[in-house]
């Protein structure tokens, strides 16, 4: 606790310019450091890397900063993680080493994305989870009014349209609130996508070059909408192997080649069921590379929580 507290006093010298009193602050946290190696070191690292930035001690002020992105992320601490490789990237940027800056804002971008993702979807569990309770709440309450009002047919059924009116109200909330939550999604997606298109290829990562390539062919040729569409395929397209091809997707989605694939196919259908309002969800299906209709049903209500006619019924 006393390492902790020296170590948030240090950062508020740092912030106010005190760099003598920031660093007693500094020697007396380290004192108190843990031997152990606990994650509540990191605080006294954090404010080390910043207390080496103030000083123009790039390479110290990176040691430090660095240990803090290594043991959050070894630990899964994605917020904490998120801010430490934010404040490495701003020190690699003050060394003037903008490259390393760069590659480590896209690695902070993924990550913030994947939290908005989880994030994501726990709100949508527990949309789920209080529909759940809603349902059993209601069907409770039928079964009690069953029970206790026999007599007064007229009255249960007041009471049944009654409880259907809310139970629906709450499910057209909770499908609005889906619905809203797609439309943010693919905002989000087609602005990566725009970035992408203005980004040159020289300018990518070697790392991240087979992944970006990937990206452009799905977006400049649709080869999705072709059903027979398979790794092997791809892999021939930007003339590399299935395994690497594979690694690609791996770091650059956190997913599979086939789940990359039916991810472009229902960016696809969600953009034809709002632009092409006058074809048959069948006709989506095959025109997103599905084939058959039940494939796509299946993806796309296990993606967005809402069949594909519900999502059609809120576009009006």
């Amino acid at each position: 606790m006393k390492m902790y507290l020296y170590s948030s006093m240090a950062i508020c010298h740092i912030s106010m310019g005190d760099e003598s009193k920031a660093l007693e602050c500094l020697n007396a946290a380290s004192s108190c450091l843990d031997p152990e190696g606990s994650l509540d070191n990191q605080q006294f690292n954090k404010a080390s890397a910043m207390y080496f930035r103030h000083l123009g001690d790039h390479e110290k002020a990176l040691q430090y900063a660095r240990e803090c992105v290594k043991a959050y992320s070894a630990e899964s601490l994605v917020t904490y993680y998120n801010d430490a490789l934010e404040l490495e990237s701003e020190i690699l940027a003050d060394s003037g080493d903008f490259r390393g800056a760069y590659e480590n804002l896209l690695r902070l971008q993924h990550s913030r994305d994947s939290l908005a993702s989880e994030q994501l979807a726990i709100q949508l569990s527990e949309f789920y989870t209080l529909y759940e309770v809603d349902r059993l709440e209601a069907r409770r309450q039928r079964q009690k009014i069953v029970i206790v009002m026999t007599g007064s047919l007229c009255l249960l059924l007041l009471i049944t349209i009654a409880v259907f009116i809310v139970y629906s109200h709450r499910l057209n909330r909770k499908n609005i609130s889906l619905y809203n939550s797609i439309q943010d999604n693919l905002k989000k997606e087609q602005e990566q996508s725009r970035i992408r298109q203005f980004v040159p290829i020289e300018n990518i990562p070697a790392e991240k070059k087979l992944y970006y390539c990937l990206c452009r062919l799905m977006e400049d040729e649709e080869p999705f909408k072709n059903p027979d569409l398979k790794r092997l395929i791809l892999a021939q397209r930007l003339g590399t192997n299935e395994k690497y091809l594979a690694e690609a997707v791996k770091e650059g989605a956190g997913m599979t080649v086939s789940g990359f694939i039916a991810e472009y196919r229902l960016k696809h259908s969600v953009a034809l069921l709002s632009e092409r309002k006058d074809i048959s969800l069948e006709e989506i299906a095959e025109m997103s590379g599905f084939g058959a209709y039940s494939s796509f049903f299946r993806a796309f209500t296990k993606k967005f929580g809402m069949t594909p006619q519900e999502y059609k019924k809120y576009l009006k």
